[in-house]
Order: C-alpha cells, then sequence, then structure tokens
C-alpha cells in the first residue's frame, strides 16, 4: 500500500505553488498599476 500521506504532502506543495503563483501575479498586476500612474 501507498504511504497514506503521500497525497497530504502533494497537496501540501499544490496549495504552496498556487499560493505563490497566485501572489506573484497580484503582485505583477499592483505593480503595473501602480507603475502606471
Amino acid at each position: 500500500m501507498p504511504n497514506p500521506h503521500s497525497w497530504q504532502q502533494w497537496l501540501g506543495a499544490m496549495l504552496i505553488a498556487a499560493g505563490w503563483i497566485l501572489a506573484t501575479t497580484i503582485a505583477a498586476g499592483l505593480t503595473r498599476t501602480l507603475a502606471r500612474r
């Protein structure tokens, strides 16, 4: 049987990656908006 915690580690890694992508996208959008002024 596979390790029952492996899916939790995978899910956590995916959530962290998604959070970084979301934060980077928001930061880029804010920077672009502020630079436009």
